[in-house]
């Protein structure tokens, strides 16, 4: 099924979610696809940042990895980022796998299009990524320090037959 999970608070602060697959992935056909968060975009450390671990002793997964700001007016949701920046970083090894700001120019945006997972918005930052088991972290900030809300959002693809 499709969950939602809703955390508020009074003050301003900092507020950590997890979900957390127990057990072995062969012990049914259940499995988290998608990992979403919705929250506002500041500067500096109050960035969105969405912490997600890929296990498998297999082949890389692919991952759609994207972020939305503009999309999210469609929905009646009011001061959203504009020009969301996307980080894609491996926090084992502390490199950045992948980032863009447009999806558009990102080298994946043939793909992306053949696969009808391109963006509404080209100010918005979409692609595919290749991920081997591991933590990540995709990391949203405003291009030019600009502030507003954002989502973040990780897909793995799944082909048919898999």
């Amino acid at each position: 099924g499709i969950y939602t999970a809703h955390l508020s608070g009074n003050n301003e602060g900092i507020a950590l979610f997890s979900v957390t697959e127990v057990g072995e992935a062969t012990q049914s056909d259940v499995y988290l696809s998608n990992i979403s968060t919705r929250a506002m975009v500041g500067t500096g450390s109050k960035q969105l940042i969405a912490g997600f671990t890929v296990s498998g002793d297999g082949d890389p997964g692919r991952f759609l990895v994207g972020a939305a700001g503009p999309a999210m007016q469609d929905a009646g949701v009011d001061g959203v980022l504009q020009d969301p920046f996307l980080r894609l970083h491996d926090t084992q090894n502390s490199v950045i796998v992948h980032s863009n700001d447009n999806w558009q120019e990102d080298p994946t945006a043939p793909e992306l299009i053949a696969a009808d997972k391109a963006a509404d918005y080209p100010s918005e930052p979409r692609f595919f990524q290749d991920l081997s088991s591991g933590t990540y972290t995709a990391n949203v900030t405003g291009v030019g320090s600009t502030t507003g809300r954002a989502i973040v959002g990780v897909t793995e693809e799944v082909t048919s037959g898999e």
